[in-house]
Protein backbone atom coordinates (compact mmCIF):
# COMPACT_ATOMS: atom_id res chain seq x y z
CA UNK A 1 0.00 0.00 0.00
CA UNK A 2 2.68 2.82 0.67
CA UNK A 3 4.60 1.82 -2.54
CA UNK A 4 1.47 2.41 -4.28
CA UNK A 5 0.46 5.31 -2.46
CA UNK A 6 4.36 6.78 -3.47
CA UNK A 7 3.28 6.02 -7.41
CA UNK A 8 0.20 7.72 -7.12
CA UNK A 9 1.76 10.97 -5.58
CA UNK A 10 4.24 10.72 -7.84
CA UNK A 11 2.37 10.63 -10.94
CA UNK A 12 0.45 13.09 -9.78
CA UNK A 13 3.78 15.27 -8.81
CA UNK A 14 4.11 14.66 -12.62
CA UNK A 15 1.31 15.93 -14.16
CA UNK A 16 0.95 18.51 -12.11
CA UNK A 17 4.66 19.60 -13.46
CA UNK A 18 3.71 18.20 -17.32
CA UNK A 19 0.38 20.65 -17.58
CA UNK A 20 -0.74 24.30 -17.46
CA UNK A 21 -3.01 25.02 -14.74
CA UNK A 22 -5.83 25.52 -17.56
CA UNK A 23 -5.55 22.37 -18.72
CA UNK A 24 -6.85 21.09 -15.76
CA UNK A 25 -10.00 23.18 -15.57
CA UNK A 26 -13.50 22.24 -16.14
CA UNK A 27 -15.31 23.04 -19.67
CA UNK A 28 -12.88 21.94 -22.39
CA UNK A 29 -13.47 19.12 -24.85
CA UNK A 30 -11.02 16.43 -25.45
CA UNK A 31 -10.09 18.37 -28.65
CA UNK A 32 -8.87 21.44 -26.77
CA UNK A 33 -7.13 19.85 -24.00
CA UNK A 34 -5.64 17.48 -26.13
CA UNK A 35 -4.10 20.42 -28.21
CA UNK A 36 -2.70 21.81 -25.15
CA UNK A 37 -1.15 19.12 -24.32
CA UNK A 38 0.52 18.69 -27.76
CA UNK A 39 1.63 22.56 -27.74
CA UNK A 40 3.43 21.64 -24.24
CA UNK A 41 5.00 18.92 -25.76
CA UNK A 42 6.63 20.92 -28.70
CA UNK A 43 7.45 23.23 -26.36
CA UNK A 44 9.42 20.53 -24.56
CA UNK A 45 11.48 19.33 -27.66
CA UNK A 46 12.50 22.82 -28.91
CA UNK A 47 13.92 23.22 -25.15
CA UNK A 48 15.58 19.66 -25.43
CA UNK A 49 17.24 20.68 -29.03
CA UNK A 50 18.21 24.26 -27.59
CA UNK A 51 19.69 22.23 -24.58
CA UNK A 52 21.37 19.69 -26.65
CA UNK A 53 23.56 22.17 -28.91
CA UNK A 54 24.68 23.66 -25.67
CA UNK A 55 25.66 19.90 -23.79
CA UNK A 56 27.23 18.84 -27.60
CA UNK A 57 30.00 22.02 -27.34
CA UNK A 58 30.79 21.39 -23.89
CA UNK A 59 30.73 17.49 -24.38
CA UNK A 60 33.27 18.35 -27.03
CA UNK A 61 35.23 19.97 -24.88
CA UNK A 62 36.11 17.45 -22.46
CA UNK A 63 39.08 16.13 -21.36
CA UNK A 64 38.52 13.97 -18.56
CA UNK A 65 34.95 12.49 -18.47
CA UNK A 66 32.83 11.28 -15.86
CA UNK A 67 29.80 8.65 -15.94
CA UNK A 68 26.82 8.45 -13.25
CA UNK A 69 25.28 5.13 -12.70
CA UNK A 70 21.97 5.59 -10.00
CA UNK A 71 20.14 2.43 -8.43
CA UNK A 72 16.69 3.03 -7.47
CA UNK A 73 14.84 -0.02 -5.81
CA UNK A 74 11.75 1.04 -7.14
CA UNK A 75 13.03 -0.68 -10.13
CA UNK A 76 15.06 1.47 -11.92
CA UNK A 77 18.92 1.84 -13.14
CA UNK A 78 19.95 4.83 -14.77
CA UNK A 79 23.37 6.00 -16.19
CA UNK A 80 24.45 9.30 -17.44
CA UNK A 81 27.86 10.51 -19.07
CA UNK A 82 30.01 10.06 -21.69
CA UNK A 83 30.21 7.15 -24.05
CA UNK A 84 33.81 6.46 -23.65
CA UNK A 85 35.67 3.57 -25.26
CA UNK A 86 32.45 1.43 -25.54
CA UNK A 87 31.22 1.61 -21.76
CA UNK A 88 27.52 1.88 -22.01
CA UNK A 89 27.88 -1.23 -24.42
CA UNK A 90 30.01 -2.98 -21.21
CA UNK A 91 26.75 -2.02 -18.87
CA UNK A 92 24.34 -2.51 -21.09
CA UNK A 93 25.64 -6.45 -21.63
CA UNK A 94 26.47 -6.46 -17.85
CA UNK A 95 23.33 -5.25 -16.24
CA UNK A 96 21.10 -7.41 -18.35
CA UNK A 97 23.39 -10.53 -17.50
CA UNK A 98 23.34 -9.66 -13.55
CA UNK A 99 20.23 -7.71 -12.85
CA UNK A 100 18.20 -8.74 -15.33
CA UNK A 101 17.58 -5.47 -16.70
CA UNK A 102 15.45 -4.07 -19.58
CA UNK A 103 15.59 -1.26 -22.15
CA UNK A 104 12.83 1.21 -20.77
CA UNK A 105 10.71 1.66 -23.95
CA UNK A 106 7.80 3.48 -22.88
CA UNK A 107 7.22 6.83 -20.52
CA UNK A 108 4.22 8.21 -18.55
CA UNK A 109 2.95 11.14 -20.25
CA UNK A 110 -0.64 13.10 -20.26
CA UNK A 111 -2.82 12.89 -22.63
CA UNK A 112 -6.74 14.14 -23.09
CA UNK A 113 -9.68 11.79 -21.33
CA UNK A 114 -12.78 12.16 -22.10
CA UNK A 115 -14.85 11.59 -18.68
CA UNK A 116 -18.61 11.74 -20.93
CA UNK A 117 -19.18 15.47 -19.34
CA UNK A 118 -15.96 17.34 -20.05
CA UNK A 119 -12.32 16.55 -20.81
CA UNK A 120 -9.66 15.90 -17.87
CA UNK A 121 -5.91 15.01 -18.56
CA UNK A 122 -4.76 11.89 -17.23
CA UNK A 123 -1.00 9.81 -17.06
CA UNK A 124 -0.68 6.60 -19.36
CA UNK A 125 2.89 4.62 -19.79
CA UNK A 126 3.62 5.46 -23.84
CA UNK A 127 6.22 4.98 -25.87
CA UNK A 128 9.34 7.36 -25.21
CA UNK A 129 10.60 9.85 -27.52
CA UNK A 130 14.32 11.00 -27.71
CA UNK A 131 13.54 14.22 -26.28
CA UNK A 132 11.39 12.70 -23.02
CA UNK A 133 13.86 10.45 -21.84
CA UNK A 134 15.53 11.74 -17.68
CA UNK A 135 18.81 9.97 -18.50
CA UNK A 136 21.38 8.83 -20.98
CA UNK A 137 20.77 4.81 -20.47
CA UNK A 138 17.14 3.89 -18.34
CA UNK A 139 16.19 0.07 -17.39
CA UNK A 140 13.99 -1.49 -15.30
CA UNK A 141 14.61 -4.78 -13.25
CA UNK A 142 11.23 -6.36 -13.71
CA UNK A 143 8.25 -5.87 -15.74
CA UNK A 144 7.40 -1.81 -16.84
CA UNK A 145 3.86 -1.84 -15.43
CA UNK A 146 0.79 0.47 -17.06
CA UNK A 147 0.86 3.05 -14.42
CA UNK A 148 4.95 3.20 -14.45
CA UNK A 149 5.55 1.01 -11.37
CA UNK A 150 8.07 -1.58 -11.87
CA UNK A 151 6.98 -5.23 -10.89
CA UNK A 152 10.40 -6.03 -9.54
CA UNK A 153 12.36 -8.99 -10.15
CA UNK A 154 14.20 -9.54 -7.12
CA UNK A 155 17.36 -7.63 -7.51
CA UNK A 156 16.48 -5.48 -5.04
CA UNK A 157 15.69 -6.43 -1.47
CA UNK A 158 14.75 -4.71 1.68
CA UNK A 159 12.85 -6.26 4.80
CA UNK A 160 11.70 -4.45 8.30
CA UNK A 161 11.24 -1.08 8.54
CA UNK A 162 14.73 -0.20 9.91
CA UNK A 163 15.66 0.26 5.95
CA UNK A 164 17.54 -2.78 5.76
CA UNK A 165 18.18 -3.34 2.10
CA UNK A 166 20.97 -5.01 0.19
CA UNK A 167 21.71 -1.46 -2.01
CA UNK A 168 25.21 -1.69 -0.27
CA UNK A 169 26.30 -4.95 -2.21
CA UNK A 170 24.50 -4.41 -5.21
CA UNK A 171 26.97 -0.72 -5.38
CA UNK A 172 30.21 -2.95 -4.87
CA UNK A 173 29.09 -4.88 -7.32
CA UNK A 174 28.57 -2.15 -9.94
CA UNK A 175 31.77 -0.69 -8.42
CA UNK A 176 33.98 -3.75 -9.25
CA UNK A 177 33.21 -4.05 -12.50
CA UNK A 178 33.62 -0.40 -13.64
CA UNK A 179 37.01 -0.25 -11.71
CA UNK A 180 38.45 -4.22 -11.97
CA UNK A 181 37.03 -4.74 -15.23
CA UNK A 182 36.48 -1.73 -17.09
CA UNK A 183 39.33 0.36 -15.83
CA UNK A 184 37.13 3.50 -14.24
CA UNK A 185 37.96 5.07 -11.43
CA UNK A 186 35.37 5.63 -8.33
CA UNK A 187 34.86 9.19 -7.56
CA UNK A 188 32.23 8.75 -4.98
CA UNK A 189 28.94 7.49 -3.95
CA UNK A 190 25.74 9.51 -2.38
CA UNK A 191 22.61 7.54 -1.49
CA UNK A 192 19.36 8.06 0.86
CA UNK A 193 16.61 6.97 2.32
CA UNK A 194 12.81 7.67 0.98
CA UNK A 195 9.29 6.85 2.06
CA UNK A 196 7.89 6.32 5.73
CA UNK A 197 9.85 3.56 6.57
CA UNK A 198 12.74 4.50 4.18
CA UNK A 199 11.96 1.99 2.58
CA UNK A 200 12.82 3.68 -0.68
CA UNK A 201 16.66 3.35 -1.23
CA UNK A 202 18.29 5.62 -4.12
CA UNK A 203 22.18 5.07 -5.16
CA UNK A 204 24.17 7.05 -6.61
CA UNK A 205 27.86 5.92 -7.91
CA UNK A 206 29.72 8.13 -9.84
CA UNK A 207 32.97 7.37 -11.60
CA UNK A 208 36.09 9.21 -13.53
CA UNK A 209 37.55 8.58 -16.79
CA UNK A 210 39.84 4.95 -17.48
CA UNK A 211 43.35 4.31 -15.60
CA UNK A 212 45.41 1.35 -15.78
CA UNK A 213 45.74 1.06 -11.57
CA UNK A 214 42.37 1.18 -11.48
CA UNK A 215 42.29 -2.26 -12.73
CA UNK A 216 44.25 -3.91 -9.68
CA UNK A 217 42.80 -1.43 -6.95
CA UNK A 218 40.57 -2.79 -4.49
CA UNK A 219 37.41 -1.09 -2.66
CA UNK A 220 35.45 -1.50 0.61
CA UNK A 221 32.43 -0.27 1.62
CA UNK A 222 31.03 0.63 4.84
Amino acid sequence: KIYQDFAVSSACRKLAALLPSSAMGLGQSREELQQQLDARAAHGKMQYDSQMAIIRQLDAKTRVPHLLIELRNLGFVEICGKDLGGIYQRLDDWFKQYFGAMDVQCVLKPYAEDNGCCANAALRLMPAEEWEQVSDKNYTCGAHMPDGRVAGNGIYKWRGAEGENNMGKLTMMVVNFMTNQCGWGLQLCDGGNLGREGQFREQQIKFKAPHPLNLIAPHIMI
